[in-house]
């Protein structure tokens, strides 16, 4: 699994200042409809809650292109006790990422089913 993620996250890493500068815009785009709509419209606009789930989504992208893009293989050198220790941190390290890496992607896809049938009723 952890392997999967390492993957996508190194294709995507071309992607990256893009996905800054789109986060940047969609924050940008939320503070002016926040600020200079009426204030009977900001709490019942569609437009804002979907900008936010698309900043959640672009969040994930982040977070997984931060945690899964330097994941070590494992090289069955001799090493000494530290190193073994410290690599074998390093994996459980790694797999706990990948499952809170899974547990926000479907907490996501959760609330993007929900926003989405809310919006389209």
């Amino acid at each position: 699994m952890i392997a999967l993620f390492n993957k996508v996250a190194i294709k995507l890493q071309a992607f990256r200042k893009s996905i800054y500068l789109i986060a940047l815009l969609v924050i940008a785009n939320i503070v002016y409809r926040l600020i200079f709509a009426p204030q009977a419209v900001t709490l019942d606009n569609s437009i804002t809650m979907l900008n936010l789930l698309f900043l959640a989504w672009l969040a994930l992208v982040n977070f997984m292109l931060h945690a899964f893009a330097t994941c070590s293989d494992e090289s069955p050198q001799k090493n000494s006790l530290l190193t073994r220790i410290k690599n074998k941190l390093n994996q459980w390290f790694e797999y706990f990422l990948a499952i809170l890496f899974v547990g926000l992607s479907l907490t996501v896809i959760f609330l993007s089913i929900r926003m989405l049938k809310l919006y389209a009723a």
